[in-house]
């Protein structure tokens, strides 16, 4: 799976990604490592849960993340991500 970061909450670390399919995926950082909304994104499968390495193609990295949901629409985002 594909997307781009789209949401960033800095107090918790969590990240919203929205996919190529126009659905959101959330994550947590896992490392603090560095991401920025904008920055284009892929990990393995459709819709993996817990700890995963997802790639950063944008700043050519590979960051480890905890995966915490996916296939969210836009009005249920605000309720996980903050």
């Amino acid at each position: 799976m594909q997307g781009t970061i789209s949401h960033i909450n800095p107090q918790s670390n969590l990240i919203a990604v929205l996919t190529d399919e126009r659905e959101y995926s959330i994550f947590e950082l896992v490392n603090g490592d560095e991401i920025e909304t904008g920055d284009e994104v892929s990990w393995n499968g459709d819709a993996p849960m817990g700890s995963e390495i997802v790639t950063n193609h944008t700043q050519s990295a590979l960051i480890e993340v905890y995966f915490c949901d996916h296939h969210l629409q836009a009005s249920q985002l605000r309720s996980q991500l903050f």
